[in-house]
């Protein structure tokens, strides 16, 4: 692997925490879980205040903030068992359950606004950690352009939105948890022992826990044990013992969800959305890849550079590169065989955030074979291409528009010159309305500007890093010990 110097990499994190904390004064809202994201925070709330998992009276607690949610009465649809219907993995809420068990004898609910807020704030700094990990990862392959391609990746995925205007959904977590499995198979992949294999199938099973289609990340170690089993020649016994300490490691966090599929809806394994929602002929490749509403050239533009990257670099590492390009397939493989392919009506291309990383890694390769003015042309380019679409993308409805949800799962789509000149239309208000263009409404800039002081956002942000801060030292402790040991 590359070296590069400790100055370096240390220089690299102000950078970050500039852009994220200019993100964060223009983008950040007073958050109140709704939808998918009443769904996620329900699971945490239940267990520490009810002590059960019956979620009912958990999305009724969410409904005062969120009228059109309301409407649904999603509390009164009920599976066989008796339990509401719930679609969603209940790996994010792993995250919230420390801060709501540390808040819990101070709020009498858990949907104060404090305490909500500290919980969205703490989603929200996980996600600038993650991006600094996908530095240090990149910059294994590319150290002159790894801090580029991550200011370049904060600001171009779908993930800048739910990091800081919706983080109650699951993506942030699938990006964090994705981001920590790719750094720890790069540190184990030469020999790993069993424990560090049970290790990483466990990051695997809550990867999976918390988005299913990040099972997928499987192939990253799967790939590397049969390398290494055919190179070396090892017995057939050698390479199944170390698949199955990746099993269990994954099996002993997945059962929780299989556990709650037989809760829930009475079997094991389930698709709850129905088994008509899953079309495995991969029926909706062309709308994923090429539509206006919500397709990847047209919302997703980075996933192209950042995937030819890779390929770029699988001439030289394809025992990295190959394995992450796998991942990147199977993940377009699956979001293309699911009917609502464009994720509801959410912001973008919301279910390939778990592959930021990867994409992270080939878009940082990609750059350092481009001239200087068109790396930053391009980043440029990607970031005020994004930044208009989270703008003005849903409230306008640029490039089409939802037609209907379950069961049959319709959409519209404008032309692509009715996008284009949309898109173009709105990009110059960055000039010429900037306020309108750049300060979100509810950001903490947009409270100044309105004569108020953010001391929601304030109070929250610093609540959340020093529980971040203590979370990290109990975790470094425990992970020095758990490496000290024999």
């Amino acid at each position: 692997m590359t070296s590069y110097a400790p100055t370096a990499r240390y220089r690299a994190v102000p950078i970050i925490i500039a852009v994220f904390c200019v993100q964060w004064l223009l983008l950040s809202a007073i958050n109140h879980p709704s939808w998918d994201g009443a769904y996620y925070y329900s699971y945490a709330r239940s267990l520490v205040y009810d002590g059960d998992l019956h979620l009912a009276n958990d999305l009724q607690l969410s409904y005062p903030a969120a009228p059109d949610f309301a409407n649904k009465n999603n509390h009164l649809k009920l599976t066989p068992t008796g339990h509401i219907e719930n679609f969603f993995a209940p790996g994010a809420a792993v995250q919230w359950l420390p801060w709501l068990v540390v808040a819990r004898p101070f709020s009498h609910t858990g949907y104060e606004p404090l305490v909500l807020q500290t919980a969205a704030a703490f989603t929200t700094l996980l996600g600038v950690c993650a991006f600094g990990l996908m530095m240090q990862i990149s910059r294994r392959f590319a150290p002159s352009t790894a801090v580029l391609a991550t200011v370049t990746m904060m600001g171009c995925t779908p993930l800048l939105f739910y990091q800081f205007r919706d983080p109650f959904y699951a993506h942030v977590p699938s990006a964090v948890v994705a981001t920590l499995v790719l750094f720890y198979w790069l540190r184990i992949e030469q020999k790993p022992r069993p424990r560090q294999l049970v290790l990483l199938g466990m990051l695997l099973g809550l990867g999976t826990l918390i988005r299913w289609q990040s099972v997928v990340y499987g192939v990253l170690p799967a790939f590397t044990l049969l390398w290494h089993g055919v190179q070396a020649r090892q017995k057939f016994r050698r390479l199944a013992a170390s698949f199955l300490w990746i099993a269990l490691g994954a099996f002993a966090i997945v059962v929780i969800q299989l556990m709650l599929w037989k809760i829930y809806y009475g079997n094991w394994i389930t698709i709850p959305q129905g088994d008509s929602f899953i079309n495995w002929r991969a029926s909706w490749w062309r709308p994923l890849l090429f539509s206006r509403f919500r397709g990847i050239i047209a919302w997703f533009p980075v996933f192209l550079p950042g995937f030819f990257g890779l390929i770029v670099l699988a001439k030289r590492r394809p025992r990295i590169a190959i394995p992450m390009l796998i991942v990147i397939c199977l993940q377009f493989y699956i979001n293309a065989s699911t009917r609502d392919w464009f994720g509801g009506g959410g912001f973008g291309l919301r279910r390939f955030s778990s592959e930021i990383p990867l994409l992270l890694v080939g878009y940082a390769v990609l750059l350092a074979r481009l001239p200087m003015m068109v790396r930053y042309g391009l980043t440029l380019g990607l970031m005020l291409h994004q930044w208009t679409l989270l703008r003005y993308g849903l409230s306008e409805k640029l490039g089409g528009r939802v037609v209907s949800m379950i069961p049959d799962f319709r959409w519209s789509e404008d032309s692509w010159a009715t996008f284009l000149s949309q898109l173009g239309s709105y990009a110059t208000n960055a000039v010429t309305r900037p306020r309108d263009f750049w300060v979100l409404h509810g950001s903490p800039v947009a409270t100044l500007l309105d004569g108020e002081w953010p001391a929601l956002h304030l109070g929250a942000l610093a609540m959340a890093a020093a529980f971040l801060a203590v979370c990290g030292l109990i975790g470094a402790a425990a992970w020095h010990r758990w490496r000290s040991d024999p």
